[in-house]
């Protein structure tokens, strides 16, 4: 039980810095300013920023002996 609540645990900061990354990176300041500027909002999954989607998301969960997360980074797709 230990071993998987430590893999639930860095899932989660993972998790966590790709939402960050993805936001810092279309934003040009942490996510921190953003939320608090009102320029990010958060939504049943779908992060946006200045009101445009950047990525879909959902959170990490146990799935037997792994630790699933779904992260999608819409900004890419936009470059190719």
């Amino acid at each position: 039980m230990q071993i998987a609540t430590e893999m639930y645990r860095t899932a989660c900061r993972r998790f966590e810095a790709q939402i960050e990354e993805c936001v810092e990176r279309t934003l040009g300041c942490s996510l921190l300013e953003g939320l608090e500027r009102e320029r990010v909002h958060i939504h049943a999954g779908q992060v946006f920023v200045d009101g445009r989607q950047v990525c879909y998301v959902e959170p990490p969960r146990l799935s037997g002996l792994n630790v699933v997360w779904l992260f999608q980074d819409l900004t890419a797709q936009e470059n190719h």
